[in-house]
C-alpha cells in the first residue's frame, strides 16, 4: 500500500489518500499485526475499523480512542451492517 499511495501521489499529488481495510478490522486490542500496521504503513493511509465487534451494538469514545492508539492513527468508522456473513444476521 504504501508504494501504490507513493505512486498515486507521484502521479497525481492531489490525489486523495487510499483507503484500507486491515485484516484485524474490529477489537482494538495491541497485536503483532496492530503494531507492524503502526511502524510502517504511510500515515496517509486510511484505516477503517468496524468498532468491538464485527457489528457492535454501540462504539463509545474510549473504544475509538483505543482504537487510534492501537492503529497509530484516527479510524475511519466502518458501519458493517447489514453483512451475511455474520451469525446476528441470519
Amino acid at each position: 500500500l504504501n508504494a501504490v499511495q507513493a505512486d498515486l501521489l507521484k502521479q497525481d499529488p492531489a490525489s486523495r489518500p487510499l483507503i484500507m481495510v486491515p485484516t484485524e478490522y474490529y477489537d482494538a486490542k495491541e497485536s503483532p499485526y496492530k503494531a507492524a500496521l503502526r511502524a510502517n504503513l504511510n500515515p496517509r493511509i486510511v484505516v477503517q475499523w468496524t468498532g468491538t465487534d464485527v457489528v457492535p451494538p454501540a462504539i463509545s469514545i474510549p473504544d475509538a480512542k483505543a482504537a487510534t492508539k492501537a492503529f497509530g492513527r484516527k479510524t475511519l468508522l466502518w458501519d458493517n451492517y447489514p453483512v451475511n456473513d455474520h451469525a446476528s444476521s441470519a
